[in-house]
Parts: C-alpha cells; sequence; structure tokens
C-alpha cells in the first residue's frame, strides 16, 4: 500500500500515536467523570462520522474515472 503524503504530521508513527493517545484520553476523562458517558459517546459518535466523511471522500477521489475503467476493460478483452 503506498503511502500518502500529509502536509500537517509526516510521521505515519506519529499520526497513529495521536490517535491512540486521542481514544486513550476520551477514556480517562470519562472513567475520573471529567465527561459524562453521554458526552462521551456524543464525541465517539462525531468522530466517526467525520472520519467516515473522509473515508469515503478518499474513496470517491481514488475511483478511477469511467473512460479509465473502458480503456482497462478494453485492455483486458472484456
Amino acid at each position: 500500500m503506498a503511502e500518502t503524503p500529509n502536509s500537517v504530521i509526516h510521521n505515519p508513527r506519529i499520526r497513529k500515536a495521536g490517535y491512540i493517545i486521542l481514544a486513550a484520553a476520551l477514556s480517562v476523562l470519562t472513567v475520573f467523570e471529567v465527561i459524562t458517558e453521554d458526552v462521551a459517546d456524543q464525541i465517539e459518535s462525531l468522530a466517526l462520522q467525520v472520519a467516515a466523511i473522509f473515508g469515503f471522500t478518499l474513496a470517491g477521489a481514488n475511483t478511477p474515472k469511467s473512460d479509465k475503467l473502458k480503456d482497462q476493460g478494453a485492455e483486458q478483452g472484456m
């Protein structure tokens, strides 16, 4: 899988650590009752929705255009 450049945090290990830290922080804040479970659930839901939007946008941007698909089919004898 080819790595894509990131203009903010270039090192994928740092990005991965950041995601883990954010998930842990949400859990710690909930356990120590700094935020309620309802608020934690809302934050989690929002994060999942944002991730889905980015994921589907990325998938759409990387889907070949129909002309490219026709050319590939012609090359393969379809």
